[in-house]
């Protein structure tokens, strides 16, 4: 059953009324309504309407005082805030001839205009640490994780851990490899690419806290803040918003990744995580999702083979391997060989594209069945949901934002109006994972579990003396969601006195 995200109202709180108060009247209509999505917890949105810088020069050319403004920005917890402090820094000048302090831009004019009420220089430093000072000062198990009230569907913000001494062995273990000499080329570059994503993540978690571990055992953990919101304002997955970005990977290829545990590549994970955190995913999440939006939504359309795939995964994952010659494989290389292919077939991909990357050479290799008429009955699905009335105006806005959005590209890289249409019935699996999403986070706040990171259809939860009940966890799903989906605990969590797995570049 589809929940479209429901938008929190904006809190009006002190500070920001404070915020409104101080600005001059005719301010910008640009500058109010970022004001208001940021006050909304939708930075995002905020940041599409003006840049950062022309936010901060904006509200302080207009009359706010810097102390309100950083008020401000504290109260609804702005994930830039280290980035407005060199904002703000780079404003001030005290100038040579003894005038009064005054900030160099101006979105509406071109001289810089005095501030009614300067600030001496002692006291703009103190802002700029209160700036650079994290929201959570010593963060303690009340402040990580969501209450009840806190889980909303399009947005989310959590402190997340990283094991401090898993981090230096992840290290370690790299260094030692790439000393050793033995590894190729692609080896070498794979290892010298998640060691400099261990140096990113020790300078995006910049604080340093003591975790008490179950048997008692006092450890050291990295952590910060993320803050997480849907795109383009509408449903769809969670995604991290200011975190650092690794633009390329191991091969130089432009392949940006997020600096957190979201981000993380598989192999670090277990060194970050494995003695404080269990991982809860979705099971089988968007085949599980479209069948079910398909026997709703269109029962007349034959999707008996996502059925089957559904009910067996394996004997799909098995025929397709003896079928391409990859018999030798065993079952979990089986599956991560085969799953990718199905998920290219659920967006619209091709079997011809993933047997090129697999180098099977489509013209020799032995045809398929299932595989072509899983594909076949896919497609079908997609245009009978897209004609849906359900979805259809959904389907239709979102179709013509990415064409606009196309627009402003450069012409080689526009995508295709047939790539379009395979994002937007990505993006409809997507916000139905969403909204399965946000009905495990209200079970975990609503039985005191903490949770850590989001990662798309799962979630990273704090270790406690006690076990999520996953049973009870689905059950809730269904009654708020309509949508039947088990929840699987993935290979993590090891325990404190768990030795550190090795670390492998396959991963």
């Amino acid at each position: 059953m589809r929940a479209p995200a429901k938008r929190a109202p904006a809190k009006r709180a002190p500070a920001k009324r404070a915020l409104r108060y101080e600005l001059h009247t005719g301010v910008g209509r640009s500058v109010l309504a970022a004001i208001e999505d940021c006050a909304s917890g939708r930075f995002s949105d905020a940041l599409r309407r003006m840049s950062m810088r022309q936010f901060v020069a904006s509200v302080l050319a207009n009359g706010a005082r810097v102390e309100i403004f950083v008020d401000w920005l504290r109260e609804v917890r702005h994930p830039n805030m280290a980035d407005v402090a060199n904002i703000v820094e780079s404003l001030w000048h005290d100038p040579a001839s003894d005038a009064k302090p005054v900030w160099v831009a101006n979105a509406r004019r071109m001289a810089a205009p005095v501030i009614s009420d300067p600030i001496p220089h002692s006291d703009l430093l103190e802002q700029l640490e209160r700036l650079r000072t994290p929201l959570d000062a010593s963060p303690s198990e009340s402040t990580l994780g969501e209450a009840v009230d806190d889980v909303r569907p399009d947005h989310a913000s959590l402190v997340e851990l990283i094991d401090e001494e898993g981090l230096d062995e992840a290290q370690r273990q790299l260094s030692a490899m790439l000393a050793g000499g033995a590894l190729d080329a692609s080896d070498a570059r794979r290892a010298r690419y998640l060691f400099e994503y261990c140096d990113q993540v020790r300078r995006q978690y910049a604080h340093r806290e003591t975790c008490r571990l179950i048997n008692g055992e006092d450890i050291s953990v990295l952590w910060h803040r993320s803050h997480y919101e849907t795109r383009y304002n509408t449903d769809g997955r969670l995604y991290s918003l200011g975190n650092g970005l690794i633009m390329k990977d191991e091969n130089g290829r432009s392949k940006p990744r997020s600096v957190d545990i979201a981000g993380s590549p598989r192999a670090l994970r277990p060194f970050f995580l494995q003695r404080l955190a269990h991982d809860l995913d979705q099971r089988n999440s968007q085949a599980m999702l479209l069948l079910q939006m398909g026997e709703r939504l269109t029962p007349d359309v034959d999707i008996s083979e996502l059925r089957a795939y559904v009910d067996d995964r394996k004997a799909l994952f098995d025929e397709v391997c003896e079928t391409y010659g990859f018999g030798h494989l065993d079952a979990e290389a089986r599956k991560e060989l085969v799953k990718p292919l199905v998920l290219r077939l659920m967006f619209s991909g091709s079997l011809v594209g993933w047997q090129l990357t697999n180098r099977i050479n489509p013209r020799t290799a032995p045809p398929c069945p299932r595989i072509a008429r899983l594909e076949a009955q896919l497609r079908a699905l997609r245009h009978a949901i897209f004609a849906h009335p359900e979805w259809a105006a959904w389907v239709s806005t979102d179709r013509q934002r990415q064409k606009e959005l196309q627009l402003r590209r450069p012409l080689a890289s526009r995508k295709s109006d047939e790539d379009i249409e395979r994002s937007v019935f990505a993006r409809i699996a997507q916000s139905q994972e969403n909204v399965v999403l946000t009905a495990m986070r209200r079970h975990l706040a609503r039985h005191r579990f903490r949770t850590l990171a989001l990662v798309f259809d799962g979630c990273v939860v704090l270790h406690k003396n006690r076990a999520p009940d996953l049973q009870r966890m689905a059950a809730d799903i269904k009654a708020e969601t309509g949508y039947e989906m088990g929840v699987d605990e993935k290979p993590m969590y090891a325990g404190p006195e768990a030795p550190w797995p090795s670390l492998s570049l396959e991963a």
